[in-house]
């Protein structure tokens, strides 16, 4: 029989990662966004569509005004978009390709174009097959309604609930498929059905589990431990500092701006206690992709006590890279680190970013402490000293060393 206090600690740990799992990002269909942003359109999710926003729009072109009467009962992809931004006309093609498949199941397709640029829309929607319902958001309120701050897609049900707010282009047909084949009872069922299932699932997470199902050896844990003070990171051995940057020195402050601006392409890993390594790069990029192979190495080597993060979103000429993109590349150049894309390039320009690749060094104080080209032949030992040296990271090694003691019973 297993002590209490393995049962107690199982228990714990198990509820710790059931509850990452009760929200909508785990229903199997992606969306964009990361930070409080995400959580504001999650909260929009299985509650009703503001229905005054379509008299928010003007200049109707290829079809009627929608109005709450006309789209009553049935499902609306919504596709907020604008003639001046190049990545967003992708998304008319994906968007008439759901008209085309299933208009004939009820589905209205209808494209906002932003305040700016309406001119030139029409031209536009036609060159890229687009033919369903646009209209013009005069004054940005229906954009500011749906909080859509990009080219992005919201998908409302027969029952009038946003159901999904600004969808990932590869989960498209997915989500598309799921509200169609649903009717107006079934659509309204929903939101208490999902209830129902994180009280559940919450439960189930609360009960006691085998210590097999629970850890593993070398299992990446989550442990919950405190920091140091930050007078613990004064009189660390930090690596030296880079001259040879190449953007504006932040080495010894924090990052300028945090990383609610830019969405996870990939799952979001724990940086709680671990150093984290920014890349910042691009898939045209070809020293970026040529210091992957390293970067990969590095992460695999210290996966406990490293994060390291792709940065995508990069222009200089190029197009700035949507997150379609981005994963169409990764399918095909597979990474052991975390992908992020700034498709604003929030973050390029805080630090002064003037080529890419440049990585970005921080302790887990969120201090930089080094900055660099990853080819530079001092970039590993940076990360391999901050390793070493950071109080938080010996604080998380500490915790997990008393997990498992606990969990050996």
């Amino acid at each position: 029989m297993k002590s209490p206090r393995l049962l107690i600690a199982a228990a714990l740990f198990a509820a710790a990662g059931a509850l990452t799992a009760l929200g909508p990002e785990n229903d199997g269909i992606d969306r964009i966004g990361s930070g409080q942003h995400r959580a504001d359109l999650n909260a929009m999710e299985l509650k009703p569509f503001d229905q005054a926003l379509w008299g928010q729009l003007s200049g109707w072109t290829n079809g009627s005004a929608l109005t709450q009467a006309s789209t009553e009962g049935k499902p609306v992809l919504v596709y907020t978009w604008r003639s001046w931004h190049k990545p967003s006309y992708s998304g008319l093609a994906a968007a008439q390709k759901m008209a085309d498949t299933y208009g004939d199941k009820g589905l209205i397709v209808v494209g906002v174009h932003d305040q700016r640029g309406f001119d030139k829309a029409g031209e536009l929607a036609t060159a890229n097959g687009a033919k369903f319902v646009f209209a013009h958001d005069t004054e940005g309120k229906f954009a500011d309604g749906l909080r859509a701050d990009h080219a992005a897609y919201y998908l409302i049900d027969r029952t009038g609930n946003v159901r999904f707010a600004d969808l990932d282009k590869d989960s498209l047909d997915k989500a598309v498929s799921v509200v169609v084949k649903e009717t107006k009872e079934q659509a309204a069922a929903v939101p208490g059905n999902r209830a129902a299932m994180a009280s559940k699932e919450f439960e189930d997470s609360r009960k006691s589990k085998a210590i097999s199902e629970t850890y593993r050896p070398n299992q990446v844990l989550d442990v919950a431990f405190n920091l140091p003070d930050a007078t613990a990171y004064n009189d660390v051995k930090w690596p030296e500092k880079n001259q040879n940057h190449g953007a504006k020195d932040v080495q010894g402050q924090a990052l300028p701006t945090g990383f609610d601006a830019a969405s996870w392409v990939s799952d979001k890993p724990s940086m709680n206690g671990r150093v984290v390594v920014l890349d910042f790069w691009a898939t045209w990029c070809g020293p970026c992709i040529r210091a992957m192979p390293k970067l990969d190495a590095l992460q695999k080597t210290h996966r406990a006590d490293l994060v390291i993060v792709g940065m995508t979103g990069q222009t200089w000429g190029h197009a700035t890279e949507d997150t379609s993109r981005v994963k169409t590349f990764l399918a095909t150049h597979k990474s052991a680190y975390a992908h992020m894309n700034d498709m604003n390039t929030t973050l390029t320009k805080a630090l002064g970013i003037n080529g890419i690749p440049h990585c970005v060094v921080m302790s887990t104080d969120g201090v930089v402490r080094w900055q660099g080209n990853p080819h530079d032949d001092n970039f590993v030992k940076a990360v391999e000293t901050a390793i070493s040296n950071d109080p938080g990271v010996a604080a998380r090694r500490k915790a997990e060393d008393e997990f498992k003691a606990k969990m050996k019973g």
